[in-house]
């Protein structure tokens, strides 16, 4: 025969467990979007940095990037990449780490509204991309239409994973 005590105990213990466990798993997933929020708006100020140097002359479309100006973006120990495309889709730029590769995967959303997502880096590492268009710098064109350009910045996860394990 089951007691009274016995019965309200499991019941409590119970719906303890299943609270406590709803509430850790509320927390494991914020904590989660708050990492990658913080990953995503470094992506977004390496992009924006590297925007910023776009200038468009009458030749055409110029970065004034070094690798060196960001560490990582380099083909020593590669963990940034970026590639920039002009309006006719023809690769303007890329740095040292994507030089030996094939192209980045070209998904780009507006400069107020980036993509991001998950990717293969071409280092064979999992990363993390952001993408946009944008008009470039034109001082020296009066007459000319300035058109849209198209960024796509990547990092290594390691770090980013690490964090989430």
């Amino acid at each position: 025969m089951k007691s009274i005590r016995r019965q309200l105990t499991r019941e409590l213990l119970g719906a303890t467990f299943a609270l406590l466990g709803i509430g850790l798993l509320a927390l494991y997933f914020a904590a989660r979007d708050a990492a990658y929020d913080q990953f995503d708006d470094a992506l977004r100020a390496k992009a924006l940095a590297i925007s910023t140097l776009t200038m468009r002359f009458p030749s055409g479309v110029k970065l004034d990037f070094s690798d060196r100006f960001f560490r990582g973006f380099d083909d020593r120990k590669p963990r940034d990449f970026f590639e920039l495309w002009d309006e006719n889709d023809r690769p303007i730029a890329r740095s040292e780490s994507v030089r030996r590769a094939n192209d980045l995967p070209r998904r780009t959303g507006k400069l107020e509204r980036p993509t991001r997502w998950n990717l293969e880096l071409p280092n064979d590492r999992a990363g993390r991309a952001i993408g946009f268009v944008f008009k470039p710098n034109a001082s020296r064109l009066r007459d000319r239409p300035n058109r849209e350009v198209q960024l796509v910045v990547a990092s290594d996860r390691e770090e980013l994973d690490e964090t989430l394990w």
